[in-house]
């Protein structure tokens, strides 16, 4: 087949159906593990580490499942039309930066455990509010104004725009 000949659409339409199978395969085991944990390789979450900071670690194991299975259900949710979601993904993006900065701090806290106590209760602080913070941003997700804020931007976008108030020095002076 040359550069300029066109894939004739019956391929293209099978290469597509091939696609869409491969990633429901995919995803038909991907999804039921975020549900349990148990199944995932690997060990449970700071097993070696303080107490204080495996509770924090299993929280962040616990919530990296819980925003993988939310971005996934706006993803069939919203479909192709989710890259224009950008105020949902930005809660998505900052539910990630959150967990990803408690995962850090208690590392951090667990390297330098020996040299530094004070870190300990510095990283259990931080995780604390962290998880506050996750907790409304997920909420957040679903139970948010940005439909009704979308509409009032339209709305006031399609009126005439509106005469500016002039004031004068003199009938500021009267007032």
């Amino acid at each position: 087949m040359d550069q300029g000949e066109r894939v004739p659409a019956r391929d293209a339409d099978v290469a597509l159906a091939l696609a869409a199978l491969k990633a429901g395969v995919f995803y038909a085991r991907w999804y039921p593990r975020l549900f349990f944990p148990k199944a995932s390789r690997g060990q449970n979450a700071g097993s070696n580490m303080h107490p204080c900071l495996r509770r924090h670690l299993r929280f962040v194991e616990r919530t990296g499942r819980k925003l993988a299975r939310s971005l996934f259900q706006s993803m069939v949710r919203c479909g192709p039309k989710l890259e224009r979601e950008q105020l949902l993904l930005g809660r998505f993006v900052d539910i990630a930066a959150e967990i990803f900065a408690m995962s850090v701090t208690c590392a951090r806290a667990h390297a330098s455990m020996n040299q530094e106590k004070e870190l300990l209760e510095l990283a259990d602080c931080f995780c604390r509010g962290a998880r506050c913070r996750v907790t409304a941003l997920f909420r957040a997700l679903n139970d948010n104004p940005d439909r009704a804020n979308y509409r009032l931007a339209q709305k006031l976008l399609s009126s005439p725009p509106m005469a500016p108030r002039v004031q004068t020095i003199e009938s500021v002076a009267r007032s």
